[in-house]
């Protein structure tokens, strides 16, 4: 054959490392911004948890925790969705179901949200009560 067919290879995102397959060679990368990010996520939410007392300061902290999680989400899917830039010619994407886990912390960061609003809410029409 001729250096003009086309390469496949496998290209699997994690949130540590990026694994790419080629011809029987495996290459790694570091997903430092990824990881970065997914460490700030960890700790804004801890220490949001801890602020139970301070409604104000439990919503401001998630909003945070919002621009994180959207940020991790561009980060993650340019990963996988660009992979060209990894794979010379044609790629094959693998998502795996870990790739679900930010859309399911966006899930629970909203619930979270909402819950300390319609606290605040409460706590509100109780003062008015007074």
């Amino acid at each position: 054959t001729t250096g003009n067919t086309p390469k496949s290879g496998l290209v699997e995102v994690g949130y540590s490392t990026t694994q790419m397959t080629e011809n029987g060679s495996m290459t790694e990368a570091a997903n430092t911004l990824m990881s970065s990010t997914i460490l700030i996520m960890a700790f804004t939410a801890l220490v949001c948890i801890f602020f139970f007392k301070n409604r104000k300061w439990q919503m401001i902290l998630a909003s945070i925790n919002f621009l994180f999680l959207f940020a991790l989400l561009y980060i993650m899917y340019s990963y996988s969705f660009k992979i060209d830039y990894f794979v010379a010619g044609t790629g094959e994407t693998k998502l795996t179901p870990w790739s679900l886990l930010p859309l399911s912390i966006l899930l629970f960061n909203f619930l979270g949200y909402r819950g300390v609003l319609s606290d605040e809410k409460l706590i509100r029409s109780v003062d008015r009560l007074r």
